[in-house]
């Protein structure tokens, strides 16, 4: 936008922004810069009530409280390491949950290498971020589902991150909390726009994520994964690898740091699939200058992965050619191709249905178009 305003030389700009946090910005801009913005966007009401953002917050509060449920009140955890085994690491998601609940553990993440590290009794261990889905919705239901699969396995075992978070713990974090609180308000004005910056209208719309990344729920979360990692890694012994889902998650940053900090045992990144130029999650600022928030190499397996390492300018010893075998089971189909007027539409959700119901929310007026909504498969 800022863009096309100098080069068009814009003097008079019209908006029909219901959204208070993104016309406002624009304002301001459109004020440093002396252009004339009108926002026609009529509301009907004496006081705008925005009943979405009311319960946004809501839920908000309501993922605060569910952290609780994660703490154990006892720690009944047996993990037994052995000597130069490898550790994998990935989300509680992406498998079937049928062949589980028979004790089998099938994964789209990692395809055939499962069954391969069974038939060459290599040992593992398989630490899963928990993730709430429609058929274990609490830390207690995953268990007893991991627990199913543990029960057929002789070399691997599964474990769940947040069991190794007790109520022993409690104290260490809130003291971890009480210091980033303090630190934010002693610094929270070094991190906003400066009030003479045309962009300053831009501190409305970053404050509720800085506000939940230092005091709010994703700090709360944090601290859980730094307390429940380094309990993890005080239990394990001497790893022959560590090898991870790469997304660029709060937590895998945590892991690459406590990880170094005690094995010189290589760790890897697995970008599990393709890397899409607008995924930010990739967008790393300077991987080679944060070695310890890094992993040791990336797993690449395709054309994009490979021009993704090449656009974070890695070397040639920070990356690994891999096969991704979670694509062995696809079948190829024909494509064909028509000149028609798309009048049906699939329209596929994200793991997080916040934006599958963004996503509906976009198309829900267009009546010419027959839309037929697909969950994400974790969803």
């Amino acid at each position: 936008l800022v863009s096309f305003l100098k080069k068009n030389k814009i003097k008079n700009l019209t908006f029909n922004i219901k959204n208070s946090d993104i016309s406002y910005p624009i304002e301001k801009y459109c004020n440093s810069k002396n252009i004339k913005f009108n926002n026609i966007y009529e509301n009907f009401f004496f006081i705008n009530i925005d009943k979405s953002k009311i319960f946004k917050k809501l839920e908000y509060f309501y993922r605060i409280i569910l952290i609780g449920k994660k703490i154990r009140f006892k720690k009944n955890i047996t993990f037994n390491s052995q000597k130069d085994e490898i550790i994998f690491f990935d989300v509680l998601s992406h498998f079937n949950y049928t062949e589980a609940n028979q004790g089998n553990f099938v994964s789209s993440y990692w395809g055939s290498l499962y069954r391969k590290i069974l038939e060459n009794n290599i040992n593992t261990k398989w630490v899963h971020l928990f993730y709430s889905q429609k058929n274990y919705k609490n830390l207690s239901s995953a268990n007893k589902l991991l627990n199913k699969i543990n029960f057929k396995s002789k070399n691997n075992a599964h474990f769940i991150l947040e069991n190794f978070f007790s109520f022993k713990d409690l104290f260490n974090a809130l003291k971890i909390y009480v210091k980033i609180i303090f630190k934010f308000f002693l610094n929270h004005k070094s991190i906003k726009i400066k009030n003479n910056s045309p962009f300053e209208g831009l501190n409305r719309l970053f404050r509720p994520y800085l506000i939940d990344t230092f005091i709010g729920y994703t700090s709360i979360r944090n601290i859980i994964f730094y307390l429940s990692i380094k309990n993890l890694i005080k239990e394990i012994k001497s790893p022959s690898l560590g090898l991870y889902i790469m997304e660029n998650q709060t937590f895998e940053i945590i892991l690459n740091n406590l990880w170094k900090r005690r094995f010189p045992t290589k760790l890897y990144g697995f970008p599990h699939s393709c890397v899409r130029f607008w995924d930010l999650r990739y967008f790393f600022i300077k991987p080679d200058a944060k070695k310890n928030n890094f992993p040791d190499k990336v797993c690449i397996h395709s054309k994009d992965t490979y021009e993704w390492v090449k656009y974070l300018k890695l070397s040639n010893e920070k990356y690994i050619d891999v096969e991704s075998i979670r694509y062995e089971n696809l079948i190829y189909q024909k494509k064909i191709q028509t000149k028609s007027i798309l009048k049906n539409i699939i329209i596929y959700g994200d793991l997080d249905n916040e934006a599958s119901i963004s996503l509906c929310e976009i198309v829900k007026n267009k009546t010419n178009i027959n839309f037929t909504f697909k969950n994400h498969p974790a969803s």
